[in-house]
């Protein structure tokens, strides 16, 4: 009789220790799937701010080489919130990560001003020849 009150009370011991296991087993895996989301957001605030700042470098002559830097860390930065707002929601993203959002605002316009004044040059550009061609035309036909 005491074998079988023995073995009912391993049975007990070794469920409750099986039980607590699982929970830190749990427990170990929040963490980890939170430290992953932490990192996941920490490396698209750092592409987004890393996008912003080289905006300010973005010339013509640098235009060939930058840019496609630019669009890379962009397209990866927009994968990555992707993601982030699958797994946690746009809502608690934005609530507690609304740097993203900001900051991902903040390169729009940025690219928004580019465009304007690389159109203001190209249009300048436009009368300046329109211009050029017309002295041209007057100068020949002047010599005639």
């Amino acid at each position: 009789m005491r074998t079988a009150k023995l073995k009912t009370e391993q049975k007990k011991i070794f469920t409750r220790q099986g039980l607590k296991k699982d929970k830190l087993a749990e427990e170990d895996l929040r963490e980890l799937k939170k430290k992953a989301l932490i990192a996941k957001a920490d490396r698209t605030k750092s592409l987004l701010e890393s996008v912003s700042s080289k905006m300010e470098l973005l010339e013509i002559e640098s235009f060939d080489n930058l840019f496609p830097i630019l669009l890379n860390n962009m397209k990866e930065a927009a994968i990555l919130r992707e993601e982030l707002i699958k797994e946690v929601g746009l809502e608690n993203l934005m609530k507690y990560r609304p740097e993203l959002f900001s900051t991902a605002k903040l390169i729009e316009r940025k690219f928004d001003n580019t465009i304007e004044k690389y159109s203001q040059e190209e249009k300048r550009l436009e009368k300046e020849l329109s211009r050029v061609v017309s002295k041209k035309k007057i100068t020949n036909y002047l010599r005639y």
